[in-house]
């Protein structure tokens, strides 16, 4: 999913203190997070969102790199695209760098081709 303006970490944070309220509905949906937490164990919710991002102690997912409120984006795992779905299970918080890179990559074959860049460039031609 794409980097949005305000930032990941302020809208989750906004979610946290209104609860289902009104900025979830409003703003959950340019993020595809579910305004309350529903019968599905892996619905993507402001507070599993914020679980997960405290997980990764705010770091990138993937590169490590620190995350903030203007460079967070969230990502599936495997894209919608390519079959993924919206779960807990198929999301991540990624640097909106790494996001952008990745793009309609599924991780495994991102990870691999930046793998191959990485030999590529340590070898030299």
């Amino acid at each position: 999913m794409q980097h949005m303006g305000r930032g990941l970490f302020d809208d989750v944070e906004e979610w946290e203190r209104e609860g289902t309220g009104d900025a979830v509905a409003a703003e959950g949906d340019q993020y595809g997070i579910e305004q309350s937490q529903a019968d599905d164990d892996e619905g993507v919710t402001s507070s599993r969102l914020l679980g997960m991002i405290e997980a990764q102690e705010f770091k990138c997912r993937l590169s490590g790199h620190p995350l903030t409120v203007d460079n967070a984006a969230l990502d599936h795992i495997v894209p919608i695209s390519k079959g993924g779905e919206h779960s807990m299970s198929n999301v991540q918080v990624l640097h909106a760098e790494v996001n952008r890179m990745k793009g309609t990559l599924d991780q495994s074959r991102f990870v691999a081709l930046c793998r191959m860049v990485s030999e590529q460039a340590l070898t030299g031609p």
